[in-house]
């Protein structure tokens, strides 16, 4: 469980940096895949508890940390996060056992730690086992209907921001979306920022809506490979779903692991994978949850605003 320290939700947007504004808007649940831990909206449908005459005999959890920092990328603060993998996860399985000092459950269950080094077989980090789910040609779709969003959603913005600059500033429309990015990574890291009180609510409605575009054409339906790349995840529910190894590996699956009860044990009540919040996407697509795929013509993106209603995805 994740919370932001220093947060004040009684605030207003104003001299001092806060994130509700007086209608009680939270921009920090349109920060997208940067958000800090929130409890999910319902679906609209009513909890009847379990059928009569079933029970539960086991439990899948695919997690990823709560808010994040910046990764290794050159746009993204150059910083690496790994760490936040494993440490959630210890400081998520402490307080499912009810140990508050975050270490001394260990005993109470068996952490498996994968490399992620860009060379393994990982279903968690699938994007290291594809090697071409980096080309242009996969990219362009994440790439094109994002970015044109962006110079949509954003042209009014970089107006309002350039008249209290000296004409020859060039501020571009990525300087501005660098500044929205900036955001909630400073929140993440020191609690607050300024940059966040210079967009108004659309703004982060519209913010949100591009990271939106930009994981459903990568890893969802809005591309053509998006939901292959996680299919070895899906691989490995089946098989604890049936009680079996797997002895040959394909896709991102690792056989070397999967086959052997110490690293993939069989029979359990209860499995957490920790991961990273592209890979969620991909498996939920993987597993066709045609909730999230949108019309038939995929999510719209040369528009001047999020749509209203929102997406599903």
């Amino acid at each position: 469980l994740s919370y932001v320290d220093g947060f004040d939700i009684t605030r207003h947007w104003g001299n001092k940096s806060s994130y509700h504004s007086a209608n009680d808007f939270d921009m920090t649940r349109h920060w997208g895949h940067l958000s800090p831990y929130h409890p999910a909206d319902s679906f609209g449908i009513q909890d009847i508890g379990i059928p009569s005459n079933c029970e539960v005999s086991q439990v899948h959890i695919l997690h990823r940390h709560g808010q994040r920092f910046p990764t290794t990328a050159f746009n993204d603060g150059g910083n690496t996060q790994r760490f936040a993998y494993k440490e959630s996860a210890r400081w998520w399985a402490s307080g499912f056992f009810d140990n508050s000092d975050g270490g001394s459950s260990s005993t109470s269950y068996d952490l498996l730690v994968i490399p992620e080094d860009g060379t393994e077989n990982n279903t968690l980090v699938a994007h290291d086992s594809c090697r071409n789910s980096d080309d242009d040609i996969i990219r362009c779709f994440e790439d094109t209907t994002q970015g044109v969003f962006t110079n949509n959603y954003l042209k009014t913005v970089l107006a309002r921001l350039s008249n209290y600059l000296d004409p020859k500033f060039n501020l571009t429309i990525m300087d501005v979306y660098a500044m929205q990015t900036i955001c909630p990574y400073e929140v993440a890291y020191q609690g607050s920022s300024d940059f966040c009180r210079l967009f108004t609510e659309q703004e982060w409605i519209d913010f949100d809506y591009a990271l939106s575009l930009r994981f459903y054409g990568n890893r969802s339906f809005g591309n053509p490979t998006g939901r292959v790349h996680d299919i070895g995840y899906v691989q490995e529910l089946l098989a604890r779903l049936q009680n079996q190894y797997i002895y040959v590996g394909n896709i991102s699956v690792n056989s070397t692991l999967d086959n052997n009860p110490t690293t993939f044990p069989l029979g359990q009540p209860f499995y957490l994978d920790m991961t990273h919040d592209n890979i969620m996407v991909g498996v939920l697509s993987a597993l066709g949850l045609n909730y999230f795929k949108g019309s038939p013509t995929g999510l719209p993106y040369n528009i001047t605003h999020a749509p209203n209603p929102p997406e599903n995805f």
